[in-house]
């Protein structure tokens, strides 16, 4: 949206932005750059892009803390044992592991791996 803005006040600007157009410096009036293709794109086209909605982060937040819930598939660490597997309790030191190992996964999924479902909205 910021880009579209931005391009959108190059259109209304003097005779030096088109001369900067032309020699390659900024985009065309009226288009951006992608920057993974290098190639003009139409404005029309970005705003249609920018409708998706990248659903990714959203969908491995949640999953990460259903099954990462102290007690509920496995307990570190848990009363009697290092780790108990399904006894529905929990303590403040098991939150607190399973708080460092799920924000260990989150970012290994969402900035190493890059997980991402793209909808229409």
């Amino acid at each position: 949206m910021a880009l579209t803005f931005l391009v959108r006040i190059c259109e209304h600007m003097s005779w030096t932005s088109e001369l900067l157009c032309i020699c390659g410096k900024f985009p065309a009036p009226g288009y951006l750059v992608d920057p993974y293709k290098a190639q003009p794109v139409s404005i029309q086209k970005a705003e249609e892009s920018e409708k998706m909605a990248d659903w990714g982060p959203v969908f491995v937040a949640v999953v990460l803390f259903v099954l990462l819930m102290p007690g509920l598939l496995v307990q570190i660490p848990g009363k009697h044992r290092i780790i108990e597997f399904g006894n529905f309790h929990t303590s403040g030191a098991s939150i607190l592991v399973h708080t460092i190992i799920y924000f260990a996964l989150i970012c290994v999924f969402l900035l190493v791996v890059g997980v991402h479902m793209y909808t229409d909205s």
